[in-house]
């Protein structure tokens, strides 16, 4: 149906711009506003936050911390910047059910009589 191929293409193109092929300060002006709606962009970064924030070593020659992995991508290295990623995330959860609720409220064919 309609509905199917639209969330692949949505998901693709968020996906595309959610920051894992090209750092989201690299992203074209023009495109900017897509790496902010896409979905992806938010448990990404949280992820690597998660995984990389601290001082821990993850190589030898050279030296390089997780801080230095984070600041290398372009992302946060503040320590509750991830936690504010989840938040993002759950707006988004919710405005999405919103919409979905309104657009079958609404919009629907099928509706009951």
């Amino acid at each position: 149906s309609l509905g199917y191929a639209a969330v692949i293409a949505f998901t693709a193109l968020f996906f595309l711009f959610c920051g894992y092929f090209v750092d989201s300060h690299s992203i074209p002006q023009g495109w900017k506003w897509m790496n902010t709606v896409s979905t992806m962009k938010y448990p990404y970064e949280g992820l690597l936050m998660n995984e990389f924030g601290g001082t821990r070593n993850f190589s030898s020659n050279p030296p390089l911390d997780g801080n230095a992995i984070l600041e290398n991508l372009t992302i946060s290295v503040v320590k509750d910047r991830k936690w504010r990623m989840v938040l993002y995330l759950l707006g988004w959860a919710v405005f999405y059910r919103v919409l979905f609720y309104l657009v079958l409220r609404f919009a629907s064919k099928n509706k009951r009589k």
